[in-house]
Formats: structure tokens, C-alpha cells, sequence
């Protein structure tokens, strides 16, 4: 068997894993993108929450304050992208203080109950993905 060589290696450890989040362009990411990847990041550490996103496919729009991202969740791994696509499967709306109560584990249900957060679209997608979204403390 051939010795594999250094570029080979490199190209398959860079390959998105089921468990990967990938920002486009991070150079020009908004607050909102960053703050979510490094919430899912966290998560994904978690092989109950990976294997849950790996099987969860499709485009939720979020917005918080003036800021935009769209969260793909693909089998090759998530993808954030800066903008909010036409026709997404959920959309979800708030403030930037709403989004970091939830992820804080503070009040989902009063949040949306009080408007403070709003929901569109596929509602049960949105419950499968909540528990990615929500902070774990820091190893």
C-alpha cells in the first residue's frame, strides 16, 4: 500500500464532517453568524447533538436586530452564511438579546410567548434543531 502524502492528508482531515461548521467568508460574518458558530461548535462536541444534526437537513433563516444568517444543515455539515435565503424551510426573528437568552438556556417559551422572538415556517425542524443552539459551559 502506498504511503499516503502530506497534501492527501491534509485534504481528508479537511473535509466536512457530519459534525462540521463551516462559515463563508468569516472575514465578513456578522455578530449573529459568529455567535451561533460558536455555540454549535460547543454542541457538536456532544456525539448525541452531532449525531441529531446530521440528520437534519435543510435552510433556516435567522435574524437578530439588523443582522441576517442562514443555517444549512447538509449531510456534509453546517454551513452559515451572511444573508437570509428566499425560501427557507424555518425562519426565525428577534433581537440579538432574545437569541442570547435562548442560547443562554433562558426562556424559549417566554420569548416567543412575549414576541420578543417570532417563528415561521417548519415549527417541528425548529424543535429538532433548538437543542443545538443552546450554550453548554465551556470545557
Amino acid at each position: 500500500m502506498a504511503a499516503e502524502s502530506p497534501e492527501s492528508t491534509a485534504l481528508i482531515h479537511a473535509r466536512p464532517s457530519a459534525a462540521s461548521v463551516v462559515v463563508e467568508a468569516p472575514e465578513t460574518m456578522n455578530l449573529l453568524g459568529l455567535l451561533l458558530r460558536s455555540i454549535l461548535e460547543r454542541n457538536l462536541a456532544d456525539p448525541a447533538k452531532a449525531s441529531r444534526a446530521s440528520h437534519l437537513r435543510g435552510e433556516v433563516a435567522v435574524r437578530g436586530g439588523r443582522m441576517r444568517v442562514t443555517l444549512k444543515f447538509a449531510q456534509a455539515g453546517i454551513t452559515i452564511t451572511r444573508g437570509a435565503v428566499a425560501r427557507p424551510r424555518a425562519r426565525v426573528e428577534g433581537s440579538l438579546a432574545a437569541f442570547l437568552g435562548v442560547a443562554l438556556g433562558k426562556g424559549l417559551i417566554s420569548a416567543w410567548l412575549s414576541g420578543r422572538l417570532s417563528a415561521k415556517g417548519n415549527l417541528l425542524f425548529l424543535l429538532k434543531m433548538l437543542p443545538l443552539l443552546r450554550s453548554v459551559p465551556a470545557a
